[in-house]
This record gives structure tokens, C-alpha cells and sequence, in this order.
């Protein structure tokens, strides 16, 4: 980015706190933060709330968006947020906190979000808009779709293909060889044994639909 290229944060909750500390650890201070719930001129991690009005009266070709919205065991919000800006012409960008471990040949998307402690191996590949959280391990040969969301520790077999917009809960363990289908949910902790189908929720050890 330019030194005219401007970054702002959609969200100003507790995902984006940890998204803006990820850009600052990484060297990159975003402009403001763009949240009707938070007061404009009030300041998130030392980034200033600012209006909307402020991002569209710029050039979308000079500005860089971060999704900072979360899941809680639903990551609709999330995406319908991306896609109302990327409808707009924005671009995303997403942040490799420090400390993530990322093998080389790793294909991930410009925007994905990878956090702090978390592992990737061999010729994973990451499509847009998906989250990788907090001490996640992926193993090799995976694939996770656009639009995902991988809650704090989960744990990927090798081989495992996540569809698209697929809500994973926190510490949940997904065995080699698994695909969960699109919009699919994981509960926290649970252990899939098997394939997930499109829509479904499944939960517990070993996981199973409800």
C-alpha cells in the first residue's frame, strides 16, 4: 500500500479489537474505525471511530477495508457485511499476526485473517474473507472455502475441506479427510468423525447432527 492508501476497520467489537492489535503488532495503523456503536471521535486501541460519510468520500480505488466483524456460532453478519462492500468496489485486506506459523506453499487469500499462535502447513488453501483464530492448527492439504470462520484452537486433520461460509466453534476437532459442506456449523468441542452435509449442525464427541 501507498502512502496515500487509507485502511479501515468494519466493526469495533471484540473481533476487531483483536484484528486492529494483529495490524498494529504487523506495522500497519489503520485510519478509523467505521461502528454505529461506538461514538465517532471516540478511539479503539488508539484508532479513531469515524462515520462512513468519511469512507465514501474517498476514492474506493485508495482505501483498503479489514473485516473486523465476528461470529458468535453464526458468521452471517460477517459476510453479509463483506459482500454490501465489495458491492460497493472496496477491496479487503486481511493480517498474518506475528507469531502465525505458515508453510510456503500455502495458497491464502489477500483478505483472510490469520491470528496469533496459529499453524498452517503444506499446500493449504484459504479463500477470501475466512478467519483463521487464535492457536488454530491446520494441517496439510486442506482446504477451507470463502467466507469461513475458525473459532480459537480448532484443530484440522490433514486433507479436510471446509466449503463456504462454514462456522467452526472453538476447540473443535475435525478428523483427516472430513469435508464439511457449505454453511455448515461445528459446535465448540466437538470431534467430527464424518462428513458434514450443507446446512447442518452437528456437536459433541464424536459429532452429530441437530
Amino acid at each position: 500500500m501507498t502512502s496515500d492508501h487509507s485502511v479501515f476497520v468494519l466493526g469495533g467489537g471484540d473481533h476487531a479489537r483483536v484484528v486492529i492489535d494483529a495490524l498494529l503488532v504487523s506495522g500497519v495503523s489503520p485510519n478509523g474505525v467505521i461502528d454505529p456503536a461506538h461514538v465517532v471521535g471516540s478511539e479503539i486501541l488508539g484508532i479513531p471511530v469515524v462515520s462512513r460519510e468519511t469512507l465514501f468520500d474517498q476514492p474506493v480505488n485508495h482505501v483498503s477495508l479489514v473485516n473486523g466483524i465476528g461470529g458468535r456460532n453464526d458468521n452471517s453478519r460477517r459476510n453479509e457485511v463483506f459482500a454490501e462492500y465489495k458491492k460497493r468496489g472496496f477491496r479487503f485486506v486481511g493480517v498474518t499476526h506475528p507469531s502465525a506459523q505458515i508453510a510456503r506453499d500455502c495458497q491464502i487469500h489477500l483478505s483472510v485473517q490469520v491470528m496469533a499462535g496459529s499453524v498452517i502447513q503444506q499446500q493449504t488453501n484459504i479463500e477470501e474473507n475466512s478467519v483463521i483464530n487464535t492457536a488454530c492448527v491446520i494441517e496439510h492439504d486442506c482446504h477451507i472455502g470463502e467466507s469461513s470462520f475458525l473459532g480459537p484452537r480448532v484443530v484440522l486433520g490433514g486433507r479436510v475441506r471446509i466449503d463456504a461460509s462454514v462456522f467452526v466453534g472453538a476447540g473443535a476437532v475435525v478428523l483427516p479427510g472430513i469435508t464439511l459442506g457449505a454453511s455448515s456449523t461445528i459446535g465448540a468441542g466437538a470431534v467430527v468423525t464424518r462428513d458434514v452435509p450443507a446446512g447442518v449442525t452437528v456437536v459433541g464427541n464424536p459429532a452429530r447432527e441437530i
